[in-house]
């Protein structure tokens, strides 16, 4: 750990920061030289990321936080204030990814209103219950940066996850209020938007097929960890950053950049496609 990091001196707040791309923009904030707030439901494991972090010379400490229940942003935010003084940096990383609950998340025809309502009060509301509370600190002090984690869910459609895809399309939007809102009180807001990630649960909860689809649309020879998403939620947050608010950055291998019949051409040996527009190959 380093007191002359990037993140020297700030106080970093990271939801859903137990675990996952959460764990990991904790762990990296206090390489950076920022206390970090470890902030989740889940105390003990939250407890044991700070304690990590402190073990490797770093600065944290754990808070718990229900980011679906008002009140329990608001003690959460009062506690940081009481120890940390303020808050320099959010990242919001906490939503549901419990494997039950999203194999629940289908179709608009078949999804409960139960789960459907469930998950935007995390994924969506959640976020904006945080940001709510934390912003009147930024604009006190005429600073500070908020990362929210989406997911490349939020930019197309799929066969299933609707709740899920459209809590994170509204946080796309969200991102964007807020940096407009906030943006002449010195406060940024980005979004990173992350595809598949190889976390702890990656392939316990991928199925084989559906993880060789991931990665043959990939446009790397390699999908991401949570690794990957936290450096460039570091970066967001730092002052390198500094002229880019209101951004969507896809930390995703380039999934999105490449036409959808991409894999397929590679997979039928393709060496060039035919290009768009013509009923004619490409001549030598």
């Amino acid at each position: 750990m380093t007191s002359a990091g990037r993140l020297a001196s700030l106080v970093a707040v990271v939801t859903g920061g137990a675990s996952g791309i959460g764990r990991a923009t904790a762990e990296a904030m206090a390489r950076e030289g920022a206390l970090v707030v470890v902030a989740d439901r889940d105390t003990a494991t939250a407890a044991g990321v700070a304690a990590g972090i402190c073990g490797q010379g770093g600065l944290a400490r754990p808070v718990p936080v229900d980011i679906a229940d008002e009140a329990s942003v608001t003690a959460m935010v009062e506690q940081i204030v009481g120890a940390c003084g303020t808050v320099d940096v959010l990242v919001n990383s906490a939503a549901i990814t419990d494997r039950v609950h999203q194999a629940r998340d289908t179709t608009v025809v078949d999804v409960d209103l139960d789960d459907w309502n469930r998950t935007l009060a995390v994924d969506l509301s959640g976020t904006m219950l945080v940001c709510k509370h934390v912003l009147p600190l930024m604009v006190a002090q005429g600073s500070g940066s908020i990362v929210n984690v989406s997911s490349n869910s939020s930019l197309g459609g799929d066969l299933g996850l609707s709740a899920y895809s459209a809590a994170k399309a509204g946080l796309n939007s969200l991102t964007r209020s807020i940096a407009t809102a906030f943006g002449k009180n010195g406060v940024r807001a980005n979004t990173v938007s992350p595809a598949a990630i190889e976390g702890p649960s990656f392939a316990a909860n991928v199925p084989g097929p559906l993880m060789q689809a991931m990665r043959a649309n990939c446009l790397l020879p390699y999908l991401g960890n949570p690794a990957d998403v936290a450096a460039t939620i570091v970066f967001l947050a730092s002052a390198e950053a500094r002229f880019v608010t209101g951004q969507l950055l896809c930390v995703d291998g380039g999934l999105l950049s490449s036409l959808p019949h991409v894999a397929d051409l590679r997979r039928l040996g393709f060496a060039s496609a035919v290009p768009e527009g013509t009923d004619d190959p490409p001549r030598g």
